[in-house]
Order: structure tokens, then C-alpha cells, then sequence
């Protein structure tokens, strides 16, 4: 997840991946937090937040467009944990 007040992105607004274990799944606690940090951002002043997922993992690209990001930006090959995975990034308006 990143945050953008203009086009450049500095390291300091990009936040490390976070997942919750499979018995906390369901329960709205990264929704909770992914609220939080969108309200930080929009009391900073601001004006996109983009997010990233793993090409396949289908479920979290649907819930992440459901939460308004819809704009894709770009994909990357990145490492992830063990392994090479595509990466899609959308953004979302915060105002």
C-alpha cells in the first residue's frame, strides 16, 4: 500500500505487506485497518492511496475493488516472501 500527495513516491509512504492468518480471516480486521490508514492519509492531505496484489489471488483483487480501487496503475514482477509474483497496483481517489 502506498500513499501519494503527487506523482513521486518516496520510500517513507510505502507500507509493508500485511495479511491476517487464516482463523482471523473474515472478521474486517485488515478492512479495519486499511480505513485507518486511508483516513491518516486523507488527514495529511492525501489525494490517492494505490494497493497491490498478487495477480492470483482473485479474492482479495475483488475485495480491494470493492473498497474503491479501481484504477489500475501498473504490475511488476516482485519477490514475494519465496517466490517471483506478479504484482497489479490500483489506486484509489481519497477525497
Amino acid at each position: 500500500m502506498a500513499v501519494h500527495s503527487s506523482q513521486t513516491i518516496r520510500p517513507s509512504q510505502i507500507l509493508t505487506p500485511c495479511a491476517s492468518t487464516k482463523e482471523y480471516e473474515g472478521q474486517g480486521h485488515i478492512s479495519k485497518l486499511v480505513k485507518l490508514i486511508e483516513q491518516y492519509a486523507r488527514d495529511a492531505g492525501y489525494k490517492t492511496m494505490t494497493i497491490g496484489v498478487e495477480a492470483v489471488e482473485a479474492r482479495n483483487l475483488a475485495i480491494y475493488l470493492h473498497w474503491g480501487y479501481t484504477e489500475f496503475v501498473h504490475s511488476e514482477v516482485e519477490l514475494e516472501f519465496d517466490h517471483e509474483a506478479l504484482i497489479l497496483y490500483y489506486a484509489k481517489n481519497l477525497n
